[in-house]
């Protein structure tokens, strides 16, 4: 994070904002701030967020950082560029609005470095369609990410050298009696910063999951 380099990290929803920064603040010794909705509207946040070795943001928020507060926040500034969910990368949305009209406008020596995380490179394919149309699909994927796709097979790492593999699995219930020595990290303050009130009732349920739960079963609730 020399010379006032930030990691940028995209998220398509609030909890996932929410759930990326509770995480990162708790396993890595750098600063990490959180942009959703209108909380670049606060000029002291988008200071505190612009001073941050890392960024986590809803791809709404992190277009209106880019598009109106370029003194602060640009992509010559970033190091490393991390999408979660990038299937959603094509088309209209955010993500590829942003990668075509901040990423791809930059000489390539001036680009961050790009990771895209995804379970499921390809959505909405209809049946019937054929392979020479899933690799143009995958491909145009790798376009506009700038990256290449990487699995298991393609990284050259054989099934059986995976080590244990569930196939099936097995649920049970088990009663939980809440955290019994001391607290949590206290998730982001969230007043003052322009959400609307439907996403404060939203995130004010996320935050008594927290309390109740803890972070780690919080964290299973909204990746489900």
């Amino acid at each position: 994070y020399a010379n006032g380099k930030q990691t940028l990290f995209l998220v398509p929803s609030v909890a996932l904002a929410m759930q990326h920064t509770t995480t990162l603040m708790a396993n890595l010794p750098y600063t990490v701030a959180t942009a959703c909705n209108n909380s670049p509207k606060a000029i002291n946040s988008r200071e505190e967020m612009a001073a941050a070795n890392i960024l986590v943001a809803t791809h709404g928020a992190a277009r209106d950082l880019l598009m109106h507060y370029g003194e602060l926040f640009s992509f010559e500034k970033i190091n490393l560029l991390i999408v979660d969910e990038c299937h959603y990368t094509s088309g209209e949305h955010e993500y590829a609005t942003i990668m075509r009209n901040f990423y791809h406008r930059l000489p390539r020596e001036m680009r961050p470095r790009v990771l895209g995380l995804t379970a499921s490179p390809l959505v909405n394919v209809k049946s019937g369609t054929d392979d020479e149309k899933l690799r143009s699909m995958l491909g145009e994927l790798e376009n506009i990410m700038d990256s290449k796709l990487a699995s298991l097979p393609r990284l050259g790492i054989a099934e059986e050298d995976m080590g244990h593999v569930a196939t099936e699995s097995e649920e049970r219930c088990v009663l939980y009696h809440g955290p019994t020595t001391g607290g949590f990290t206290d998730l982001p303050n969230h007043d003052n910063i322009g959400l609307h009130e439907v996403r404060v009732r939203e995130f004010n349920q996320f935050v008594e999951l927290y309390r109740d739960l803890g972070p780690k079963l919080t964290s299973i609730y909204s990746a489900t």
